[in-house]
Order: C-alpha cells, then structure tokens, then sequence
C-alpha cells in the first residue's frame, strides 16, 4: 500500500463515507496510515458498517490499544509524582494528552509511548529526572555532559514496560532549538486523572510541533495530516504567535509549505498567510512533492533521510547543519552507545559495523511480509519512529 485508501480520505476530511469495495484493503490502509481508531469510532457512530468479521477485528483491536494507553496514562501519573518530589515539572506532547484534547473519543488516537520534555530551566539535572524514570540507566554517567554539550536531544527510557522518549529540545530538527525558552513558555497545567501534573504545548506550539513532526516522519501517513488539521479546525489558533514561533528558529519556509500542503489534502481553509519563494522553498517542494507525501510503509526506507535536510531549508542554520551532518557520519565517542548500543571494540569498528547492520535490518524490515498486515494501530514497522 501507498497513498491513503479514498475513503480514509473522506474520513479524515469529515465527508460522508461510503461502503469500501474491499473492505481487507481498507481496513490494510486504514493500519498503514494508523487511521484505525478514527474508523472504529464512525462505525460506532453507524457511518460505516463493514464485515461482522473485520468489526470483530477493530473492536479486538481498540480493546487492546484502550488497554495499553490506559496503562501509560498511569505511568505518566506515576513520573509526575516522581517529578514532584524532585521539584520539576515536565511537559508531554503527542501520544495521551494529544489524544485527550485534539479528538472525540478514546482510542481515536493511537499511542503506544510516552513524549515527555524537559524545561530549559532543568536541563542542568538531565541525569537526575532520567534516573528517577529509569534508576541505571546505562548513559546515566555520561547523559548530563551529552546534554550539556547539545549533541543528546533526547534519551530513551523505559519504565513498567512502557517507553519513554526524554526530550531535552522539542523540535528535534537535527541541530539544536536556539529558543526553547519561547516553546516552553507556552505550555499549560494540565491534570492527570491517576494524580500529578503534567505541562502542554498551547495551541500554537502544538501546531509547530506537529508540522515539524510531519516533516521527520516523512509525511508518510494520515494521522500526522489529522493532528495538524484538528489543531487549526479547534485550537483557535493565534496566527502572529505562530509566526513568531517558526521564526524564531528559522523555520518559516519548510513549516509554512507543510501547513499549505496539509490543509489543501485535509481541504482546510487558511488565513492568509505569507508565501515563501526562493531556493528554500523550491528544494522543499522538490523533497516533499505530492508524490511523495503519504507514502505509508514505502516512505520509512525510501524517504528516511530527507529530514536531515532541515537545518539547511532553516534560515540562518546552515553552519549548525554541517556541524550536524559531521556529527552524524563521525559523532563523539560517548554517542556510540547510544546510536550502536549493540556493537562492541574500538570506535571506527562500532561506527562502521553498526551503520551496516542497521542498513540490513531496514531491509528485512522493509520485506513484504507472507501474511495480511495487522489492523492493529499500536503496530509500527518502522525501526526508526516512535509511535506517539
């Protein structure tokens, strides 16, 4: 599969639905482009009605992801505790609080791990909250000195089996944010059920968060199309503050073409807003041409590299781009745990062997597979992606 099914695309528009001809296609779709939850909530809603047995399917399937978020908003609630007692505050962003406050029902929106970000005040005690998510984690003695120097935007913690991706910059566009001071003071008290508190982007750090979002995960499936669309139809969204906010990190070229290239697929309208020109925005339109957008599963190999390109259509970042490039083909020695965990011996072996094994697990990865893809939205394929 490839670009969305057509009646995902009706959904996702709001538009009337009809009756899919083969409905194993669909629903093949439907998981692809994580568009599951949306589907289960209009054949509740009877817009929809498909197969007894592929609505057995989907409810089987909504039971278990419920199941799973459940679990990780107690998890969440667990960490804001543990935060209380440290005297921070995290923010979270995507998966549970995106679901909660951006679409109707329970279960709409998939998320199988935990976002959460760290304010610019707390960077300085990076080990100390990791460890208190994750007491021994094994970049614990190096982790302060790789935030400190900027080369760790985040770290990957585990806690009662759910996975947790700690953001230290939470825009993630391969060089370090010049003004996370600006994101973070547009973040919420938001309260969670199970006890503690959490912080949220507001609705205009939302929507740069998730354009940027789009853009690292390749524009590659439908739900990442719903998150921005939901935020401009039901954010009332501040229009000069998001300006302000992608101009702030040089970002107003690559971002502005993804909400136009967003919202005329969604069929949303806009307020007028500038139109970049110039070199920028025409190797983003080469990069990101409709051709490639919404390309499902074929866009987690074919298109994995394109984001890195960023810090480059990013005005004013073109010297923090190749510092980052340089980073990536030779990073410190320290990072070699983080990105070739599973290596061992000297440096240029673990960099050479490790490049080379991932390249080779993308490939089996990327084989078509002797049975029907899963219709379960907690389901991800892509070794590289976090499924929030």
């Amino acid at each position: 599969m490839a670009r969305p099914h057509p009646i995902l695309l009706d959904l996702a528009r709001g538009g009337p639905l009809r009756e899919p001809d083969d409905p194993d296609a669909f629903l093949r779709s439907a998981a692809e482009h994580r568009m599951t939850g949306l589907v289960w909530s209009r054949i509740r809603a009877g817009e929809l009605a498909l197969t007894e047995a592929a609505r057995f399917d989907l409810m089987q399937s909504h039971l278990r992801m419920r199941h799973l978020e459940r679990h990780i908003l107690d998890v969440m609630s667990t960490i804001a505790r543990r935060m209380e007692d440290l005297g921070v505050q995290l923010g979270t962003f995507k998966g549970a609080t995106a679901a909660a406050r951006w679409y109707d029902a329970e279960g709409e929106r998939p998320f199988g791990d935990l976002d959460l970000l760290v304010g610019p005040d707390d960077r300085r005690r990076a080990a100390e909250i990791a460890e208190a998510i994750e007491p021994g984690h094994q970049l614990a003695p190096v982790l302060q000195d790789l935030v400190d120097d900027e080369v760790l935007p985040s770290v990957d913690l585990v806690i009662d089996n759910v996975a947790v991706d700690l953001h230290f910059d939470l825009l993630k566009f391969e060089v370090p944010g010049r003004h996370l001071d600006l994101f973070w003071a547009r973040t919420l008290p938001y309260p969670l059920e199970g006890g503690g508190t959490v912080r949220v982007l507001d609705a205009e750090a939302s929507l740069v968060h998730f354009l940027m979002h789009v853009n690292r995960d390749r524009f590659r499936n439908l739900l990442g199309y719903m998150d921005v669309a939901r935020v401009v139809q039901r954010g009332d969204v501040d229009w000069d503050v998001f300006l302000e906010l992608i101009r702030s990190e040089g970002l107003d070229v690559p971002l502005l073409l993804s909400l136009e290239a967003i919202a005329e697929e969604m069929e949303i309208p806009l307020p007028p807003l500038p139109q970049p020109r110039g070199w920028r925005a025409a190797v983003w339109r080469r990069l990101w041409s409709e051709e490639v957008r919404l390309s499902g599963a074929t866009g987690i190999n074919r298109f994995r590299n394109r984001h890195r390109a960023l810090p480059f259509l990013a005005k004013g970042r073109t010297s923090d781009g190749i510092r980052h490039w340089l980073h990536y083909a030779i990073p410190p020695r320290s990072m070699m745990d983080v990105h070739f965990p599973e290596t061992t011996g000297p440096y240029w072996w673990r960099n050479i062997k490790g490049r080379l094994d991932h390249v080779a697990e993308r490939r089996r990865a990327s084989q078509p597979r002797p049975t029907a893809a899963s219709t379960d939205p907690s389901r991800e394929t892509d070794p590289t992606s976090v499924p929030g």
